[in-house]
């Protein structure tokens, strides 16, 4: 499965020490105001969604700091808020 949408998402996170609710709603913030390769918000979260449903992701991640729990607690996490947002322009 390529990430893709996640992998973009996780290279604005590789300097953050933690994956906190601040970090979440940066994060939340970006897809709507600089979307990830120009993707619509419906894609952005499409991505997201379909990598959260990977059992086991492909891609290597070594490169960032963070373990892939603490990456799906995130991006789970993302989804919730950007639900909270709707509905989207």
């Amino acid at each position: 499965m390529r990430l893709g949408v996640v992998v973009a998402i996780l290279y604005c996170l590789q300097f953050s020490r933690e994956l906190s609710d601040e970090e979440v709603e940066r994060i939340a913030r970006m897809i709507f105001e600089r979307p990830l390769y120009d993707l619509t918000v419906e894609k952005q979260y499409a991505g997201i969604e379909a990598a959260l449903a990977a059992v086991a992701w492909a891609e290597d991640l070594s490169w960032q700091p963070h373990d892939e729990p603490s990456i799906r607690d995130f991006l789970r996490r993302l989804l919730e808020r950007l639900d909270a947002l709707r509905p989207w322009q």
